[in-house]
């Protein structure tokens, strides 16, 4: 796959597009990307390019452990039920993560990954209104963003943490870490 194919989903930041090229597969972008450090650019790479369901895999790994290991009872409750989508992506489930980020909204990473999985399928309408789809790229967007923000507290250890998401990403996309 092209990175010209994914670059039109999001908005490239100016270091980034003065990196990129047309002819780039989008491994071959986020190498080059992650070699200059611009990361941010390289994880939205990452999760515009994979399905939803794993970017918010990848996400979750990331909340869970990779960056920092969460031990917030509560917060680990609502990482299960993020796991528990991946495992069963289902209507049911995708409507629970509304509530959730009514809760938390787009300042906490576990807000930003709950809204991803509303919008990644389904209408993000009431139940009594006509349906309407989420915007387009919104649910990759935010399970980006999930773990960029979670990223953004470690200050001058944030490249270090972004490096780790993308790896966590790179075994993800190769399959070496996949749900059961």
């Amino acid at each position: 796959m092209l990175a010209f194919d994914i670059t039109t989903k999001f908005k490239l930041t100016d270091d980034a597009s003065s990196l990129f090229k047309d002819t780039y597969s989008v491994t071959e972008f986020i190498s080059i990307l992650r070699d200059n450090k611009v990361l941010i650019d390289a994880v939205k790479m990452y999760a515009h390019s994979l399905p939803v369901r794993y970017t918010v895999y990848w996400a979750y790994l990331c909340l869970l452990t990779e960056l920092g290991v969460e031990k917030n009872p509560e917060r680990l409750k609502l990482l299960d039920k993020t796991y528990s989508w991946v495992i069963d992506p289902n209507e049911k489930k995708r409507q629970e993560f509304k509530v959730i980020f009514d809760n938390l909204g787009l300042q906490d990473p576990i807000g930003c990954l709950a809204i991803s999985i509303f919008w990644s399928g389904g209408s993000i309408s009431g139940p009594d209104n006509p349906a309407v789809a989420a915007p387009p790229n919104a649910a990759s967007e935010t399970a980006a963003n999930a773990i960029i923000s979670r990223c953004i507290p470690f200050g001058g250890e944030m490249l270090a943490k972004l490096s780790i998401a993308l790896d966590v990403g790179a075994d993800v996309v190769s399959k070496k870490r996949h749900w059961p």
